[in-house]
């Protein structure tokens, strides 16, 4: 039997997340694998992580436009990965001060490398707007704001170039982001391979909206939009359009009274628009929860300008709720539009405010068609079955592969 050891920094973020559901469904089809986190293996805190970032916050006028992270402190990480002897190793998210790409090189079993961003290809960021430039070699970077200070970014390309030489392979959760790689200049197109992520979807289900409406105290007659996190520190996240997204809705609906389902939130931001109520619904630490709060929802409004394949917009669809959106990033892969969601074409908060009232002031009526449209595509493409076996293949062509030193 082929052992697979996965490896990712944080076991709570959306990369090990994702992780977690990767390992349960290989587990389920019956395959030996582990996953080890920053934690487990003494690579994880908070001084770790801020120690990682001290060259690009020497940066004084940076303008991220996402996260950034350099991974320029080795450790330990590859002795012991080694010291368990595995047939394959699959990193997830790596950095943080989790891992340099300089321990690459040392790891002895085949190296499968899942992009939850695009952080494997650039200088640092993980996501770069409109810019190219790790196309070709990084440097000076817009997002940094002080190119001539010193080429942080070109030396980690740089860093990420040598280091992906002994990955074998980089997994693409979407066909946006494989795209991405494969014009990078920094991985052979043939050692990109496209397998998006999975949940469970006995956990997400649309079977449980009814109930879910009245755990949590709502008719199942009121809309009831949820968004996620409102975190304000990511520009990428569009989070800070919020506001104006919903008096965008307002102005195209004007008839329409809803509960705005805030989760995830320790703050919100003042959303004050006539016949909307925000609802806070606090932390969510269980699955179940969200699938509650997913379930529950008309619609799920997801603002980011920029992303790969969405976690919260696979499990909403899973719940049987429809998402909208920008047309961007992967998401459009999730969402089919007009059929379990809507994109909107332009990333303005008038845009997606109109996107929004297209779906409440006209598509409300067919809530039960369209959640059942989604939940079938769920289940066509992210669930358990489908995803061990596309990764078990995967293994098996690369271990065999190596075993034939080809």
């Amino acid at each position: 039997m082929i052992r697979v050891l996965h490896l990712t920094a944080d076991a709570n973020g959306g990369a090990g997340v994702a992780a977690a559901r990767t390992v349960a469904a290989l587990r389920q089809a019956g395959m030996d694998a582990e996953l080890r986190t920053g934690e487990m293996m003494g690579r994880s805190g908070k001084w770790l992580s801020r120690l990682d970032s001290l060259p690009h916050r020497l940066f004084w006028r940076k303008n991220f436009f996402t996260a950034w992270s350099n991974a320029w402190l080795g450790g330990c990480v590859a002795d012991e990965i080694n010291s368990s002897a595995p047939d394959l190793v699959h990193l997830h998210w790596v950095g943080g001060g989790f891992m340099a790409p300089g321990e690459f090189s040392r790891i002895k079993a085949p190296l499968v490398w899942s992009m939850h961003d695009l952080w494997a290809l650039t200088g640092g960021c993980h996501y770069p707007a409109d810019c190219e430039r790790y196309k070709g070699e990084c440097g000076d970077c817009p997002q940094l704001g002080l190119p001539a200070m010193y080429d942080l970014s070109g030396y980690n390309h740089r860093r990420k170039k040598a280091g992906l030489k002994h990955v074998r392979r980089l997994v693409a959760p979407s066909e946006w982001i494989g795209g991405l790689a494969r014009c990078s200049g920094l991985i052979e197109a043939g050692r990109v391979t496209v397998i998006p992520n999975t949940l469970d979807m006995e956990v997400f289900t649309d079977a449980r909206r009814v109930a879910a409406r009245r755990r949590m105290g709502f008719s199942q007659k009121e809309l009831l939009i949820s968004v996620g996190s409102l975190d304000l520190s990511e520009v990428r996240k569009g989070n800070r359009l919020l506001p104006s997204v919903l008096s965008a809705w307002r102005a195209a609906d004007r008839d329409s009274r809803a509960r705005l389902l805030v989760f995830g939130a320790k703050t919100i931001p003042a959303i004050d628009v006539p016949g909307l109520e925000v609802v806070p619904t606090g932390l969510l630490a269980r699955p179940e929860q969200m699938a509650d709060v997913l379930s529950a929802a008309d619609v799920f409004l997801l603002p980011s300008l920029q992303d790969n394949l969405p976690n919260v917009a696979i499990e909403a669809q899973a719940c049987g709720c429809p998402v909208v959106g920008f047309d961007s990033g992967g998401l459009r892969e999730i969402i089919e539009h007009g059929s379990t969601g809507w994109l909107a074409a332009e990333k303005t908060a008038r845009c997606l405010g109109e996107a929004l009232a297209a779906y409440t002031r006209e598509r409300l009526p067919e809530r039960d068609v369209t959640g059942a449209k989604c939940r079938a595509r769920a289940l066509a493409l992210y669930g358990h079955e489908k995803h061990a076996e596309d990764l078990i293949r995967l293994y098996r062509e690369l271990i065999h592969s190596t075993k034939s030193g080809s």
